[in-house]
C-alpha cells in the first residue's frame, strides 16, 4: 500500500502524527443525493492527486460513481431513499393532495416533516458503521488522520472522533448560518415574512428558537444515540451540539459572491473558515466517463437547445408536477429534456381520462426527451435554460454551464439559492415549486430566453469564477494539510469555543428584556 503503515494508536490518545515525509489518510463522511455527494468526491481525486489517501464513505447507491470516478469507497449502509416509512408517508401526502384534501403547500409541510425525521432514524446506522470502518482502519495499523463530514452527517461521525481526539472539518455546501440580513438561510418559505425590515435582536430571537425546535424535535435524541455508541457524555442544550461546529475547521462549499454575508461580523474567523468555493470534479475525471445516450444525442441535433427541467430527491406529486411542466413548454412554444428524478416524472404519469392529456402526449412525442437521470455537466451547457429546484449541486452545475437558472424551489436552502440567482442576474425570477403553475413557469421560460443578451456577462462573470472547476477542491486539500499541522499537538475537542458565539443562546426572554429596556 501506498500509505505507509503505523502501529495501532489507542481510541483516547490518537492525536495525528507529524506530516514530514508522508502522505495523509483522511476518511469522508457525505449522505444524500448525487448533488451532494459529488462535491466529495472531487474532494478525494484532489486528495489522491496530491499524494494522500482518501476513503469516500456513503450509501451503497454511490459506490457505482465512486468508482467511475476512480476513488476508494466504504458503504455506510443504506439512504434515506431506502427507508419504507419514508416512501409510505409520501405516498399518502401525495395520494391526499391529489384528491384535492390538502394544498401543495401543506403537502411539501407534510414531506419535509417527514424527510427531517428519516434523517434522524438513518443516523444511528451509519454512526455504527463508521465506527466500524474507524476501528478497522486503526486495528490494521492505518488509522486515518482526519475526517471530513457535511452538516447532514455531523451527528454520526463527530461523537467517534471526539472519542478519538481525531481532527473533523466541516464541508457546508450551502450557507448554514444566520446573516446580518435577517434572513436565516435554511428557513425556506418564511424568509418573506422574517426580512430585512425586522429589528435586529428580533431576528436574533428567531434564529434562537429556531435552533432550539430543531433540536428538540429532529436533532436531541439522534445526537444523543451516536454520542452514546460512542461512549461520551449526552448534551442537554442545542449550544452544546453548535459549539463542536464552530470548533471544526471549515470549507464552504459555495460561492460568496451568491450568498448574504455572514453574521455576526467576523463569523469566519469564528468559524475557521480555510476555503470557499464551488466543489465539483475537474474536466478529466468526467471525460468520456457520462457520454450523453445516443437517441440524447440525436434529440438535441434535431432541434433549438431545449430547456432542461429536473428536480433532483425532491418527492413531489407527479402527475401534477408533470402536467404543469409541459403544459408550461408548450405553452411557451420550445422543446425540453424531462429528468424522471425521485418524484418519477414522466409522461406515464399523465392522467389518460383527463382534457387535454392527448394533446400533451403527442406534444411530448417530438418535442420532449424523458430521461432517468444524466450527468449536468455533460447535458446543461446544450441547453437553454434549467428549471430546477436549487438545489446546491444542480445550482452549481447550471451556473458552471453558464445557462439562466429558473428555479423552483422546495424547502431550506434552495429558496435561498433562488433569490441568490435573481440577485445576481442569472435568473429571470423564481416560482415555489407548491405554488407552480403552466402559465407562471410559461412566462419565466420566455422571460429567461429574451433577457438572456442581458444575463450573458453576469453568467460568464461567474463561469469565470468558477474555473477550473478543481480549483477549490485543490485549496481544500492544502487547507487540509495546514489544519493537520495545526492539531499535532493538541485536541481540537478540548479547546475553548470563541465568546463571539455567545448568540446562539440568545432567547426570546433575551429580546424581550431588551426591548423592555429601551
Amino acid at each position: 500500500a501506498r500509505f505507509p503503515l503505523a502501529s495501532a494508536r489507542d481510541r483516547s490518545v490518537c492525536l495525528p502524527r507529524p506530516l514530514a515525509q508522508r502522505t495523509m489518510r483522511v476518511l469522508i463522511f457525505c449522505v444524500g443525493t448525487r448533488g451532494d455527494v459529488e462535491p466529495f468526491i472531487a474532494l478525494a481525486r484532489a486528495a489522491e492527486a496530491a499524494g494522500h489517501d482518501a476513503l469516500v464513505c456513503s450509501t451503497h447507491e454511490h459506490e457505482d460513481l465512486c468508482a467511475r470516478s476512480k476513488v476508494s469507497f466504504a458503504s455506510v449502509g443504506e439512504s434515506i431513499a431506502d427507508d419504507p416509512e419514508m416512501f409510505k408517508i409520501a405516498s399518502t401526502s401525495l395520494a391526499a393532495f391529489e384528491a384535492g384534501k390538502i394544498t401543495a403547500a401543506e403537502m411539501q409541510k407534510q414531506q419535509m416533516a417527514m424527510l427531517t425525521t428519516v434523517l434522524g432514524r438513518v443516523s444511528l446506522p451509519h454512526s455504527r458503521a463508521l465506527m466500524a470502518i474507524l476501528d478497522a482502519a486503526a486495528s490494521e495499523g492505518k488509522p486515518f488522520d482526519l475526517a471530513i463530514a457535511t452538516i447532514l452527517g455531523h451527528r454520526s461521525i463527530q461523537p467517534h472522533l471526539e472519542a478519538r481526539n481525531l481532527v473533523l472539518m466541516l464541508v457546508d455546501l450551502q450557507p448554514i448560518f444566520r446573516t446580518n440580513y435577517g434572513n436565516l438561510p435554511m428557513q425556506g418559505r418564511a424568509e418573506g415574512f422574517l426580512g430585512s425590515n425586522l429589528m435586529w435582536w428580533y431576528r436574533k430571537a428567531i434564529w434562537g428558537a429556531f435552533q432550539r425546535l430543531v433540536w428538540g424535535a429532529f436533532l436531541k435524541k439522534s445526537v444523543n444515540d451516536c454520542r452514546t455508541l460512542a461512549g461520551l457524555d449526552t448534551l442537554s442544550y442545542v449550544s452544546e451540539y453548535y459549539a463542536r461546529m464552530h470548533r471544526a475547521p471549515t470549507i464552504l462549499g459555495y460561492l460568496e459572491e451568491l450568498t448574504p454575508t455572514p453574521y455576526p461580523p467576523k463569523t469566519n474567523e469564528l468559524r475557521d473558515v480555510r476555503a470557499q468555493g464551488v466543489l465539483m470534479l475537474d474536466d478529466h475525471a468526467r471525460s468520456k466517463r457520462e457520454a450523453l445516450p445516443a437517441d440524447l444525442e440525436a434529440f438535441l441535433a434535431a432541434g433549438p437547445p431545449p430547456v432542461y427541467i429536473g428536480f433532483g430527491s425532491m418527492r413531489l406529486a407527479a402527475r401534477h408536477v408533470t402536467t404543469v411542466v409541459l403544459q408550461a413548454v408548450k405553452q411557451a412554444g420550445g422543446r425540453c429534456v424531462l429528468a424522471a428524478g425521485w418524484a418519477e416524472l414522466g409522461t406515464h404519469q399523465l392522467d389518460p381520462a383527463s382534457d387535454g392529456t392527448a394533446e400533451l402526449l403527442s406534444f411530448a412525442k417530438s418535442s420532449v426527451f424523458e430521461i432517468s437521470s444524466v450527468d449536468h455537466r455533460m447535458l446543461l451547457p446544450r441547453c437553454a435554460s434549467a428549471v430546477c429546484h436549487a438545489g446546491a449541486g444542480t445550482f452549481a452545475a447550471v451556473l458552471l454551464a453558464g445557462i439562466p437558472i429558473i428555479a423552483c424551489p422546495f424547502a431550506f436552502d434552495q429558496f435561498g439559492f433562488a433569490r441568490a440567482g435573481v440577485g445576481a442576474g442569472v435568473s429571470p425570477g423564481f416560482a415555489p415549486l407548491g405554488d407552480l403553475t403552466a402559465d407562471v413557469l410559461a412566462d419565466l421560460i420566455l422571460k429567461a430566453a429574451a433577457e438572456r443578451p442581458q444575463m450573458e456577462p453576469n453568467l460568464k462573470r461567474i463561469q469565470a469564477a468558477m474555473s477550473p472547476p478543481d480549483r477549490t477542491a485543490k485549496a481544500a486539500v492544502a487547507a487540509i494539510v495546514d489544519v493537520l499541522r495545526e492539531h499535532k499537538e493538541e485536541s481540537m475537542w478540548t479547546r475553548p469555543v470563541p465568546e463571539d458565539i455567545q448568540p446562539i443562546r440568545f432567547s426570546m426572554g433575551d429580546a424581550m428584556s431588551m426591548c423592555l429596556s429601551r
